[in-house]
């Protein structure tokens, strides 16, 4: 833009539109300017009357807040806390609550800015949600001039992250269900009732266009659509990753009444003469879903023995762990890698691995002094085979060690171990021939085999 003298031309003539909405519809986080801490619902409670308070950010659906503008009322809004489907509302005695929307002034809310950015005003008292710079808790003041009012709306995904089981909304005790707990590409999906298994657990991610994947968890496989066939009435099951369409799913939220899971075809999941197919969307029950989180341990973590060691930094420094690193112990057996960490040599890894059987020496929050170079000690997970330069580690202890690189890779979100990005061998970081004739590509095609590559 360039200055001019006032000359009377169109071009220095502007109209100037007053706003009074500051909100727009969606799901958002709220985190305060000054305590640096988001909106949380306590503990991720889903009952009426749980307090609402500041928290520091998870990204759980505790956090997350979908905002809908009252139909015929300019600049009022309810804030719904997408985990538990109930509305941010004021009590009569001035306390921050959830409760079940039912349409009063004291669960809506007004938009204003405050210094640029965006305060809440409580539509039945007029005042703003503050918080105390002193303490971090949450209040209601009169005045829209205080830093506390001020918060920061962050766009986020209707959900996070995660593990889940997804139960139907007309009957939750239904959940999405791999037949037979298979973990076989091609086996079909449906509905179960809720029995705490692995075949019920699915691995939430985002993809990269905004879709999501939807993996069992015990395979890793994506939720996939069979044969790729878009049309009403068909199937899903679990298969291979291919990243192909058939594998991106979009979730709706709508308030209220659960998820609407939709293939990029536009058809949605839903329950049809007690199977789980594709339909055509009509809003019902059947056709909307709840995710609740819950945890899943692959089975080779829960065999893991704990055996410690002598020399590691029980801190990262600040850094976390982005690359798994592959090594060879020059012992020929489990209790010699453990000897050989509790003896007087500085050294340590985290794992140790051998046919069926992993020894862990080094927590993962911690240092192990393994690959010669401080910076990587600190950002690396290191994995040590049995196995010497004269007889590399066997397949069967690549195996386990396979199964066990997917296990950390999960933990992780990561979808795909490639070499030179998030797997890593001993001899790029120092100067050593680790780890010798140690069969790298085929341990890490074999761990992105479990990855349900």
């Amino acid at each position: 833009m360039d200055a001019y003298l006032p000359n009377g031309s169109s071009a220095q003539k502007f109209s100037l539109h007053q706003v009074t909405e500051f909100l727009s519809e969606g799901a958002f986080t709220f985190e305060s300017t000054t305590a640096l801490k988001v909106l949380d619902v306590s503990g991720g409670s889903m009952e009426d009357d749980a307090s609402v308070q500041l928290f520091a950010s998870n990204d759980t659906l505790a956090q997350k807040w979908y905002v809908s503008k009252v139909s015929g009322l300019e600049n009022t809004y309810e804030i719904e806390c997408i985990g538990s489907a109930k509305v941010l509302s004021l009590t009569d005695d001035g306390k921050l609550v959830q409760l079940t929307a039912n349409g009063v002034d004291s669960q809506r809310w007004h938009s204003a800015l405050s210094g640029g950015k965006i305060a809440l005003q409580n539509a039945a008292t007029g005042q703003y949600l503050c918080v105390s710079g002193s303490s971090s808790t949450l209040g209601m003041v009169d005045s829209l001039e205080l830093p506390g009012v001020r918060f920061n709306a962050k766009s986020v995904g209707v959900l996070s992250e995660g593990s889940y089981t997804i139960q139907l909304m007309s009957n939750r005790s239904q959940v999405f269900d791999v037949s037979g707990g298979s973990t076989t590409a091609g086996t079909s999906v449906g509905f179960y009732g809720s029995n705490g298994t692995p075949a019920q657990i699915w691995d939430v991610r985002k993809n990269s266009d905004g879709t999501y994947e939807i993996s069992s968890a015990k395979s890793c496989k994506p939720l996939d659509i069979k044969n790729g066939n878009q049309s009403v009435g068909n199937g899903v099951q679990i298969w291979t990753r291919n990243e192909g369409g058939a594998q991106k799913w979009n979730l709706v939220y709508n308030r209220g009444e659960g998820y609407t899971i939709r293939s990029s075809g536009g058809l949605v999941l839903g329950f049809s003469n007690g199977a789980l197919v594709l339909c055509q969307d009509n809003g019902s029950a059947d056709q909307r879903f709840a995710f609740e989180n819950a945890t899943y341990i692959p089975a080779t973590l829960t065999g893991v023995q704990w055996k410690g060691c002598a020399h590691y930094s029980s801190t990262r420094y600040g850094e976390d762990w982005s690359v798994i690193v592959i090594h060879i112990s020059e012992c020929t057996s489990l209790s010699q890698i453990d000897n050989t960490f509790w003896g007087t040599r500085e050294a340590s890894a985290h794992y140790g691995v051998a046919p069926g059987q992993i020894h862990q020496y080094v927590g993962l929050n911690d240092t192990a002094w393994a690959v010669g170079n401080w910076e990587w000690n600190n950002r690396s997970v290191s994995i040590e085979h049995v196995g010497t330069t004269a007889n590399p580690p066997s397949y069967a202890t690549l195996d386990t060690s396979a199964q066990l690189m997917a296990a950390l890779a999960r933990s992780k979100g990561w979808r795909h171990l490639t070499m030179g990005d998030n797997v890593g061998i001993h001899k790029w970081y120092s100067s050593t021939s680790c780890p010798a004739g140690t069969d790298v590509n085929w341990l890490v095609a074999k761990a992105n085999q479990y990855l349900g590559n």
